[in-house]
Formats: structure tokens, sequence, C-alpha cells
């Protein structure tokens, strides 16, 4: 894979972003929903933390992550464009690639956004910096999956409306694994507990870095890469 390629994709649609009105509306209605969690309970809480903020962002996440890539490969194929994009000398997973990186910026400008927040905690007490950091990347690896499992479903699909469909039912489907493994008894709800993203998300939101969940979260976004690097290849030679 050559990552000059990458980039140069990720740049293509990192400047499409720009000249749309979407995407900002789209960024903009995320961060003043998680800002509004946080500052709306923050005096009655009377503690210094985010914890309404990352009490919320796992759902707003598996709303919104999907939003983010409905468009990356769905709009291509219905417009066209995917086959003068598949005639370029650029492999498969170097389309994949670039395609993640440029929604990866996406949810940079959400964390960026949420770290605004510690300003007035700063101003009103002592929070934990250290564990705040500690939940934002835990944040950043939760929206890193989702990002990949909506960009595997936009590989799925010309109608950019299906894509988002198809990308809330995956993230909301590992969202609602822990809760449901909760209520089952024996490895059965082992297992679909531990294939929830609540219980390793939890863990960032304390503050504690666990290499399980780290490895967890890892996997996650890489099966969902491998999963639309199939869709695009299976795209290629229809």
């Amino acid at each position: 894979m050559r990552l000059d390629r990458v980039a140069r994709l990720a740049r293509k649609e990192w400047a499409e972003q720009a000249n749309g009105t979407l995407w900002f509306l789209t960024q903009g209605l995320l961060l003043f929903l998680l800002g509004w969690a946080q500052t709306s309970s923050l005096f009655l809480n009377g503690q210094a933390d985010l914890f309404e903020y990352f009490d919320v962002l796992p759902f707003l996440f598996a709303v919104f992550m999907p939003a983010f890539t409905m468009r990356l490969f769905a709009e291509e194929y219905r417009l066209g464009t995917f086959d003068l994009l598949a005639a370029q000398p650029v492999s498969d997973a170097e389309l994949v690639a670039g395609k993640f990186v440029a929604a990866l910026g996406g949810l940079g400008a959400t964390l960026l956004g949420g770290h605004a927040l510690i300003v007035p905690l700063l101003y009103l007490g002592r929070p934990d910096v250290r564990a705040l950091e500690v939940a934002f990347l835990g944040a950043a690896l939760l929206g890193a999956f989702f990002l990949a499992l909506g960009l595997w479903a936009s590989t799925m699909t010309r109608s950019q409306a299906v894509a988002l469909l198809a990308g809330f039912l995956l993230c909301f489907t590992f969202l609602g694994l822990g809760p449901a493994g909760r209520y089952l008894a024996g490895p059965v709800g082992g297992g679909l507990a531990f294939l929830g993203v609540d219980g390793h998300f939890d863990s960032f939101r304390r503050g504690v870095i666990d290499a399980r969940d780290v490895l967890y979260f890892l996997s996650g976004t890489a099966a969902g890469l491998v999963g639309a690097y199939a869709g695009v290849a299976g795209r290629r030679w229809r």
C-alpha cells in the first residue's frame, strides 16, 4: 500500500466535504448535542467532569458516524465515478484506506470540540485531566470502530439512505449486545457481553486503559475495514 496515494484520496474527500454544507451541519449538530448533554447537567452534578458527555457519546456516535461515511462509496456508485476511480492506478486497499482516513477527519473535529469543554471545567474545579484524556482515547477508538462499520455499509449499496440505515444497524447491534448479554446467563450471555462495545468503552470512561479493550476496538475496526475491502473488491468485478 502506498501512503502517498492514500493521502491524495483523503485530501480529495476533505476538499469535497469543504465544498458542501451537509458535513458541517452534521458535525455542528453532533457537537451541539454532546455539549448540551454535558452543560445541561454540569451544575446539577456539582462535579468538574465530563461524565454526561461520555455517557451519551456511544449512542450519538452510533447515529452520526454512519452519517459521516454514508456517501463515501455509495455516492461514487450512484454517480458512476467509482468506475473512473477504479480505473486509476490505485488498489482497493488504498481506496478503502483513503476514504477511512477522510472519515477520521470528522471524528477528529468532534474530539477537538469535546476538548473545548475541559476549559470551563478547569475554571470551575480541578478535574482529573489524565482520566479525561484516557476517556477521549476510548472515544477515538470507539469512533474509529463505528466509522469502519459505516464505511463497510457504504460499500454495499449505491443509496446513501440505505448505507445510513445499514450503518445504524451495524453500530446499534454492537451497542445492544452488551445489555442483551447481561440478561442471559452462561457462556452465551458472557459472549454477547464481551462483543458489546459498552463494557469496553466503560473502562476508558473511568480513566482505565486495559489492553484487552484496546485490542477489542482495533480488531473491530480492522474487521470493518476488511468488510469494506471485500465490498469494494466485489463491486470492481461486477
